[in-house]
């Protein structure tokens, strides 16, 4: 009972979040874009509304349906699990959907004079020795340990535990079931590690009025972003190294100390990306108070994007471009370096699958 009633907790913060996603960025702006001086009171805020209404309906068909399996008493963490999975894809399906709509009425503007900061970013100017060193720990330390002990655990060994740290779920012994998340963070890692060096060297102009003040703004923004990164990295090996070792909770008396280190790691990391996409949102709000736009582009670099999600320009030879809510950055999908990004995003599902032949299933 305590997984359903966390997982249910999880989806009313998650349905908090993207309620209030859309005007995040201040006025004249939804889902961090910026409308033409008059479209946000005669057509944003209506389909901000219409948003809005869309996900409470959402909202209620959850709770029918929640309500529907528990008196039909087929309430489950599987059943709940498969419930979440499918009310949050109902919302990214609202969000794309809306910001398309939003997306036509964005305030075209584009310029021909911009600028660009000059001084070169290198990924060792962005590099901390101390916190490098205990990334590497951290996803070194769990697999040696699994491996020491693998001799010792049972022929059945346990892969799934609830919210208070109790095993619910077995598997027999094996590569999968032993070395997968040890395996996965470190995968996790080297992806994580790409993506803050092509951060670093993301592309971003600034027009050419009151350049030095937007640079400096911006410089700000792309720190809190490799900052999030490197959040990430530590605790995420936290999070999945303990993980990892629960399995050994079969031999050692290690079950809830392990379970604390998951929760806590868990709270730190979403606390501290909340922080750094907060002070980003900051420094868009200041840009924007200067400039009226958060992003600055080029007539040509508009137009590759498609509803402003997705970028693809094969005349752009940038390969990571700011988003054009400023929050972030997005790929340009016509760069060959994507391929890198798609393989290791498919890499935990490979990974899983050489891992379930090695056992033999």
């Amino acid at each position: 009972m305590a997984d359903i009633i966390l997982l249910i907790i999880i989806f009313l913060l998650e349905f908090l979040l993207f309620y209030f996603l859309p005007t995040l960025d201040g006025q004249q702006t939804l889902f961090g874009i910026v409308l033409q001086n008059d479209d946000f009171q005669t057509n944003g805020l209506p389909i901000l509304q219409k948003y809005r209404r869309d996900l409470f309906v959402l909202l209620a068909v959850c709770a029918g349906g929640i309500t529907l399996i528990y008196y039909t008493e087929i309430l489950s963490l599987n059943s709940l699990a498969f419930a979440y999975i499918l009310a949050t894809g109902g919302i990214i399906f609202l969000l794309f959907k809306y910001m398309r709509q939003t997306w036509q009425l964005r305030d075209k503007r584009t310029f021909s004079r911009l600028a660009t900061p000059l001084k070169p970013r290198h990924l060792r100017d962005f590099t901390k020795l101390w916190l490098e060193i205990m990334i590497i720990l951290l996803t070194i330390a769990p697999f040696a340990i699994l491996v020491f002990y693998y001799p010792l655990l049972p022929d059945i060994v346990p892969i799934h535990w609830n919210a208070a740290g109790e095993a619910d779920g077995f598997a027999k012994k094996g590569f999968s079931s032993v070395y997968f998340l040890s395996i996965l963070a470190a995968g996790l890692q080297v992806f994580l590690i790409i993506l803050k060096q092509d951060i670093i060297k993301a592309r971003f102009r600034v027009p050419a009025e009151q350049a030095e003040k937007i640079i400096s703004l911006k410089e700000i923004s792309l720190l809190a972003n490799v900052g999030m990164v490197d959040w990430c990295r530590l605790n995420i090996g936290i999070l999945l190294g303990t993980v990892a070792l629960l399995v050994l909770s079969a031999i050692l008396p290690v079950a809830a100390l392990l379970n604390m280190l998951t929760w806590t790691s868990l709270v730190v990391l979403l606390s501290g990306t909340a922080f750094y996409i907060y002070r980003m949102i900051l420094v868009n709000r200041e840009i924007k108070s200067l400039t009226g736009q958060i992003t600055f582009q080029t007539a040509d670099e508009m137009r590759g994007w498609t509803d402003g999600l997705f970028y693809y320009n094969p005349q752009d030879a940038a390969f990571m471009v700011e988003k054009p809510g400023g929050v972030g950055y997005t790929i340009n999908f016509a760069h060959r370096r994507a391929i890198l990004y798609l393989a290791l995003i498919l890499l935990p599902e490979v990974m899983l699958v050489f891992g379930l032949i090695l056992d033999g299933v």
